[in-house]
This record gives C-alpha cells, sequence and structure tokens, in this order.
C-alpha cells in the first residue's frame, strides 16, 4: 500500500506529545512521497481507498490489544493491522516514541544533530508492509543536559531531542522555539527524575566493576 494513499488519525483533545508527533508525522511523510498526506481526527471521512495511520487514538489502543501490557514506562507499540497502521504507547511519550520508531524503521529518517543534519528520503512509491515493533526505553528518565542548556535559543533544535526521546531537563519544563501551528499547545516535559540529580551516572554504572 503506498504511503501517499494514507491519511494520519489523531484526536484534537490528545496529549501536546501526540498532536505535536502526529503533526510532525504528517509533514515528514509529505516530505518523503511528495503528497500532501492529510491529518484528520476521529470519525472524519477519509478520502476514497486511504489506510489510516493511528496515532494514539482510541482505535489504536484498540487494535493494541495486550501489546501495551507488555510495556514499561515510555513504551511504544507501531504495527501495522491490514493496510492501517497503529502507533500507540502506555503514555503520551510512548505515542510520540512510537511515531520516530515508525519513521525510522519503516520509513527511513534520521536526525543527527540538534543543527539540523538529517536524512529524510525521497520515496514517493513507499509501501508500507507487515511490521511490528515494540520498544520500552531502557533509561526511564532521558536528558541530554547540554543541548537542553545551550541549545535553547536555536529555532526548531528541540525537534532533534523530542525525536531522539527526551522526556526531562532541569532547566525548562518544555521542549523551547518550536514552529508549531497555530493554536497548538507547547510541549512538555516529564519533570521526573529517578537517582540523584546530577553527576550520577555512577549510580547506574559503577566505576570498578
Amino acid at each position: 500500500q503506498s504511503a501517499t494513499q494514507h491519511v494520519v488519525v489523531s484526536a484534537a483533545d490528545a496529549a501536546p506529545q501526540t498532536r505535536a508527533a502526529a503533526w510532525d508525522l504528517r509533514r515528514l511523510l509529505s516530505r518523503v512521497t511528495g503528497e500532501d498526506v492529510p491529518l484528520i481526527r476521529p470519525g472524519d471521512p477519509r478520502p476514497d481507498g486511504a489506510k489510516a495511520i493511528e496515532v494514539g487514538t482510541e482505535r489504536a489502543r484498540m487494535l493494541a490489544g495486550d501489546r501495551l501490557s507488555k510495556l514499561g514506562l515510555n513504551g511504544s507499540c507501531a504495527f501495522s493491522d491490514g493496510g492501517d497502521v497503529a502507533l500507540v504507547g502506555r503514555d503520551s511519550f510512548g505515542t510520540s516514541g512510537a511515531v520516530y520508531d515508525f519513521l525510522e524503521k519503516e520509513v527511513g529518517c534520521r536526525w543527527y544533530t540538534a543543527w539540523g543534519d538529517e536524512r529524510i528520503p525521497s520515496r514517493p512509491d513507499l509501501k508500507l508492509g507487515a511490521f511490528e515493533h515494540l520498544c520500552t526505553p531502557p533509561f526511564e528518565s532521558s536528558w541530554i543536559a547540554t543541548l537542553g542548556r545551550n541549545m535553547a535559543h536555536r529555532r526548531n533544535a528541540s525537534w532533534f531531542l523530542f525525536r531522539q526521546g527526551q522526556n526531562f531537563a532541569g532547566e525548562s519544563g518544555r521542549f523551547c522555539n518550536l514552529d508549531l501551528p497555530p493554536g497548538m499547545d507547547e510541549i512538555p516535559l516529564d519533570g521526573r527524575f529517578v537517582g540523584d540529580w546530577s553527576h550520577s551516572l555512577f549510580h547506574f554504572i559503577p566505576p570498578f566493576e
């Protein structure tokens, strides 16, 4: 099934992380395929023959079934169901993680640095076959401290952090300076941290073992 024959489906009242990831998915798939991939709401009519890429919707959770019970914090679930695709997680960061897992593994997108170094393939004939990816991040708190502190002023640098699964920051409670569509809430960070506040790598990986 050609990705140009798909629509992205996301609820208007979804969490900010989910809404932003769905919007980013739509624009990235449009770049990849060279077509204007629509973003619609659950219950909206689809174009004739179009298949749905469900992002964190109730239908995505229904299709996921017991897959979600296998996931931990920020766990993501990306899979095909017939011609449709479900991208959903145990929580809102899990759902955004499912979006970028899908874009990396099934579409071929890559983001290398916060300076905008990336690879977005041109694939007008992109086909979406059968797939299933379940993932729980190995760390509950992810924070690239130097980038979060030094790159917050740079326009859209935080897209790199969001796409890489950052969910925590000490300096700010949100991803800064993102070009989001009018009316879309800023993407908040989780604000939770496990263990000591700083310089805590030795607590996870003891240096003398």
